[in-house]
């Protein structure tokens, strides 16, 4: 039963992906809400805790469920490293006119390395809260979800 509830959420979640509008001037984005507010600042708290190598803080960022699914030490395991040591931009956040509590944030990523690329994350807003999406290995994402997960 636990694993229909989870697969139903997860199903729920691809399905409220559609049309999305784009909010940025330059390289910072204005705040339109305090909605927004929040998400800009736990984006930012969370990018801060990944990169400096610190999953036990990012953890709580990540969906309820998830966290529930992976536990810390599953989510420490599976923590990509790579992004110790980065930096990360917050360029833009789209939103879904029809669902907006969730939002994927475009994000530009420089490496250590000094690799640098564009990423996303999705976002959802769950009891007053924005929540990251951690990619999970219980159902294959799909091709156009790839990408931010």
């Amino acid at each position: 039963m636990r694993y229909l509830l989870i697969g139903l959420f997860y199903f729920f979640i691809l399905f409220l992906q559609g049309c999305a509008y784009k909010s940025q001037m330059g390289n910072t984005l204005e705040a339109k809400s305090q909605k927004h507010q929040k998400l800009i600042q736990r984006f930012t708290q969370y990018w801060n805790y990944r990169s400096s190598c610190n999953p036990q803080k990012s953890f709580s960022y990540e969906l309820p469920y998830q966290q529930y699914l992976l536990g810390k030490e599953g989510y420490i395991a599976r923590m990509d490293r790579r992004y110790c040591g980065a930096k990360i931009f917050l360029k833009k956040i789209e939103h879904n006119k029809m669902y907006p509590d969730i939002a994927i944030i475009v994000r530009k990523v420089e490496l250590k390395n000094g690799l640098q690329y564009p990423a996303k994350d999705k976002w959802i807003y769950i009891d007053g809260q924005w929540y990251h999406k951690f990619y999970q290995t219980v159902f294959p994402p799909e091709e156009k979800e790839a990408d931010f997960q």
